[in-house]
């Protein structure tokens, strides 16, 4: 298993499959479609790939100077805390960003069941609860 930048359309394909999957396993909402091939021409992915296919991403961009994780996915068979692939992709997000100077993180766990586990795994990376967001659909 290698961790890249993402580099072609094939990549693009797969993280949309990927996303799907995500939708499907009820983390996300059918309605939340975010992931097109226009998405990542503003936005730095990081890909986890094995023997050509994506097991994983990390998405991050630059935000009124500071960056913010938008989103980290593992496929379903990879994901394990002793694996620790989520682990290995936000810590390569976390190197690149300091590499281009960055000195601060932002990411919002945003998953529909859940929220609170993540919200501790996250915490156990170092991440501090700062503040909630919260919606409404109506």
């Amino acid at each position: 298993m290698k961790l890249r930048p993402l580099s072609c359309e094939n990549d693009v394909e797969q993280i949309i499959a990927l996303q799907e999957e995500w939708v499907v396993s009820g983390l996300l909402p059918d309605s939340f479609n975010r992931l097109s091939k226009d998405l990542f021409s503003d936005q730095t992915t990081i890909v986890a790939e094995s023997n050509g296919t994506t097991l994983g991403y990390c998405v991050f961009f630059e935000k009124c100077g500071h960056y913010e994780i938008d989103s980290v996915y593992v496929a379903s068979d990879y994901r394990s805390k002793n694996k620790g692939l989520g682990k290995e992709l936000i810590e390569a997000a976390e190197c690149t960003i300091k590499a281009r100077g960055g000195e601060r993180i932002e990411l919002c766990p945003m998953t529909t069941n859940n929220k609170a586990k993540l919200i501790r795994y996250y915490q156990d990376l170092g991440y501090v609860l700062d503040n909630c967001i919260m919606e409404k659909n109506i």
